[in-house]
């Protein structure tokens, strides 16, 4: 989302890019994600610009055995994994110990949330040779 410049009088608040109130006097500039409609509010720069991916993977696996494992950046809060395979894979949140696993069907998308300061890594076991993807979402 962009960059505003107060062209007017007045002062506004705004949420600035860690989410917490600003206010932006006359003649200042604020970065924010939000899309502002205020009138005296003018938009200099697209940037920055959000986006909900923290990261994308791409996981490929020769099948059981071959275990692949992926840490996740703090601030993930859930996981999109499409498995564009022909396999259907499980995944453990933490551990192989923490079972029951995930299944994600063969040619399939799955959601898992609720992961922020929860989960730190999560291991992925392919029934044979298969690939996924794998995209890390922060609120």
């Amino acid at each position: 989302m962009p960059t505003y410049r107060n062209d007017s009088e007045n002062a506004y608040k705004v949420l600035n890019l860690n989410n917490v109130e600003q206010i932006v006097q006359p003649g200042e500039s604020v970065l924010t994600y939000q899309i502002l409609t205020v009138s005296g509010l003018t938009k200099i720069a697209e940037a920055p610009y959000f986006n909900p991916s923290e990261g994308v993977h791409v996981l490929s696996s020769t099948g059981p055995g071959d275990d692949k494992t992926v840490n996740l950046d703090a601030s993930t809060k859930e996981i999109e994994l499409w498995n564009g395979s022909a396999v259907d894979i499980t995944v453990f949140l933490r551990a192989t110990a923490n079972t029951p696993g995930l299944l994600v069907l063969a040619e399939s998308v799955r959601n898992i949330s609720g992961l922020e300061d929860m989960v730190d890594e999560i291991i992925l076991q392919f029934s044979a040779a298969g690939q996924c993807y794998l995209t890390e979402l922060k609120g």
